[in-house]
């Protein structure tokens, strides 16, 4: 019921009996001294039912308050109780239960995404320990690479391997977040290196991978990869594979940049026969002076601090403009030019950078 339909009911219906009884003891001639004493105590009886609802509508908005404290101090779990004694209570209690809901749902999100930036940050230490802390300085065949984590994690990586004929680079991508895709990448990536260091060829060492990954992941977990194989005594011949990376591999030469596309599925989703069918190498032969570079997506996604996308286009142009330096020249420009666009921010998501220019 409402408070003032409560109220009303409580004082203009004592008022009435009131009434009703004095008018009936003075039609048989009760004294006026009588009748005053009578008023006087149905009005003191009116005001102490009066004070009676009062309080307890008082109480009922102190308990509310008090209530109301302890949420303002942080205690999302509290509970109103005995708040629903009137329509307005019972109104203003429901709105109190769902604005304490909404605290806390907010309260736990939070919380998670500040548990998932403290794990990415400690996910890509550990990630950039993991990268090569250094390239070939054979001016045949000059290497540099960037890695930069990016605050939400992720699975991003790149590797430089040099056996006795022949130079590995690879980037890749492990498809998933947070500790999951650090899982996949640290996985691939380890088994990827340590078959190639063994001197087995890369296709059968593709195909080994894909059947592990296939075997050890869970269902719909991937790794994409973009491998490149460059021999010390090849004439600057340069064989490509392609395992469902969305980047292309950009080319540099004659002061243009080309895309070249690669054909191929991630690892670890296919048993074995469509990966193999599908796995087809492209073969480059480089010139003197010329390059190519290795992206993962995700340097694409990078958002500068007004919310504009880096994007490929802007790679593009950059990767053009510093072509013809030097390899590590040419990394650290480029790299520059990501870092300037992200104002001195950390990226969101990794930046992935990996070139090979043929010194003849």
């Amino acid at each position: 019921m409402p408070l003032a339909a409560r109220l009303a009911l409580f004082a203009g219906g004592a008022s009435l009996l009131a009434l009703l009884l004095i008018s009936l003891l003075a039609r048989r001639g009760t004294p006026p001294q009588l009748l005053l004493l009578l008023s006087l105590a149905f009005g003191g009886g009116v005001a102490a039912l009066a004070w009676t609802e009062g309080s307890r509508v008082a109480r009922l908005f102190n308990e509310l308050a008090l209530t109301v404290g302890k949420l303002a101090r942080g205690d999302f779990n509290v509970r109103f109780r005995g708040g629903r004694k009137t329509l307005e209570s019972g109104r203003l209690v429901r709105q109190l239960e769902e604005l304490a809901g909404n605290l806390r749902e907010g309260v736990v999100e939070e919380e998670l995404a500040r548990i998932r930036e403290k794990e990415a940050r400690l996910l890509g230490r550990v990630r950039r320990k993991m990268m090569p802390q250094a390239f070939s300085e054979d001016p045949v065949w000059e290497t540099g690479g960037l890695f930069l984590p990016g605050k939400r994690g992720g699975g991003d990586f790149l590797e430089y391997l040099e056996g006795e004929n022949n130079l590995y680079l690879a980037v890749g991508s492990a498809q998933g977040a947070g500790a999951a895709a650090g899982m996949v990448m640290v996985l691939g990536k380890t088994l990827l290196r340590e078959w190639l260091l063994r001197g087995e060829e890369p296709p059968g060492v593709l195909e080994r991978l894909n059947a592990a990954l296939k075997e050890n992941l869970v269902e719909g977990a991937c790794l994409t990869l973009t491998l490149l194989e460059a021999r010390k005594d090849g004439g600057g011949e340069v064989t490509a594979w392609g395992l469902g990376l969305q980047a292309p591999l950009y080319f540099f030469g004659r002061g243009e940049l080309h895309r070249i596309g690669l054909e191929g599925i991630a690892l670890g989703l296919d048993e074995g026969k469509v990966f193999s069918r599908v796995l087809q190498p492209k073969r480059v032969r480089l010139q003197r002076g010329q390059r190519l570079v290795l992206v993962t997506p995700g340097i694409y996604a990078n958002l500068s601090p007004s919310g504009e996308e880096y994007g490929e286009g802007r790679l593009e142009e950059a990767l053009a403009r510093h072509g013809p330096k030097n390899t590590l020249v040419f990394v650290d420009m480029a790299g520059a030019e990501v870092e300037d666009f992200l104002g001195g921010e950390e990226p969101d998501e990794d930046v992935v950078l990996l070139s090979v220019r043929y010194g003849g």
